[in-house]
């Protein structure tokens, strides 16, 4: 029985979340930080396959978002989309799944019932492959018989699918692997056999997928700077009083303090010198203002 001893991160950031992964890679073991015995060639061996899904998730997010698209009746980008499935039946079906066998294999010769407890990773790989050529096939078609929401269906059940085998991978596989492997079993592990840069997300990244790169990497800054605004707006609704408002502003790091005058309107101070005056009568106006005056101050963030 495989124990996640390392306490992975629970894969939450692959359900529409393109900008919490990516951080969480640094909490695989490094020799100069080795809290837990790991070998550092192993830990390498695992974060290639996380940053590998960090990547994926990337591109899920934004076949998400054609998907919404094709719900509301629009046409997608069928250039794009066509792009995205030669990549996955080019990248993930020949490179990232085969290196992820190799690693079950060994697991099986090591500790059969580790092997058990990860499920047979061979049969889901299979299905993915197959799951892409299906959705490849639909995005070719639907270019001219423009049947939406047959499209919209079959990509989600590809992205839905790869949510939940990542996540299973990340919460189980991985961990297992730590967990069981010894340093010569990840010595003989040759991922050069399958290995080579990544056409989409490497430095050496391919001409031809161009266009799908900048269309993932616009997605998601929008999402991200979408998120910001949203969780600016939850602030906000969230604080009653002046007093709430200062102690928000205190945890974000912010120096500035609003106040109130008898008069009915407030002030924005930074260390009791007075910066700007609030012309509002209503205290949950003057906060609103205050804070975006602070924003553009550049005194807060939410990242």
């Amino acid at each position: 029985m495989c124990v996640n001893s390392l306490n992975f991160k629970n894969c939450s950031s692959y359900d529409r979340n393109p900008g919490t992964y990516y951080s969480e890679r640094a909490k695989v073991i490094h020799p100069e930080n080795n809290e837990t015995g790991v070998d550092g060639n192993m830990s390498d061996a695992i974060l290639l396959l996380r940053l590998e899904h960090g990547n994926m998730a990337r591109l899920l997010d934004w076949i998400d978002d054609q998907i919404k698209t094709l719900d509301t009746g629009a046409a997608a980008d069928y250039h794009l989309l066509s792009q995205a499935m030669y990549y996955l039946q080019n990248y993930p079906d020949q490179c990232h799944h085969p290196k992820e066998d190799l690693v079950l294999e060994v697991i099986a010769r090591r500790n059969p019932g580790a092997a058990a407890d990860i499920g047979d990773l061979f049969v889901e790989h299979k299905k993915l492959a197959q799951l892409t050529d299906r959705a490849a096939a639909a995005v070719s078609n639907n270019v001219n018989a423009n049947r939406n929401d047959k499209l919209a269906g079959t990509l989600r059940d590809l992205v839905a699918e790869y949510r939940r085998h990542m996540t299973k991978e990340e919460e189980i596989f991985f961990p297992c692997a730590l967990e069981v492997l010894e340093r010569s079993d990840w010595s003989s592990i040759d991922f050069e056999l399958f290995d080579r840069d990544d056409p989409l997300f490497d430095h050496s990244q391919e001409q031809r997928f161009r266009e799908l790169r900048e269309g993932v990497s616009r997605y998601t800054r929008r999402y991200l700077e979408m998120t910001a605004a949203q969780q600016e707006i939850e602030l906000l609704e969230n604080l009653n009083n002046i007093d709430e408002f200062n102690h928000a502003m205190e945890n974000l790091g912010s120096r500035l303090r609003l106040v109130s005058f008898t008069e009915g309107r407030y002030g924005l101070e930074r260390e009791g010198k007075l910066l700007a005056y609030i012309p509002s009568n209503e205290e949950i106006q003057a906060m609103w203002c205050a804070y975006y005056y602070a924003k553009g101050a550049e005194e807060i963030t939410l990242a």
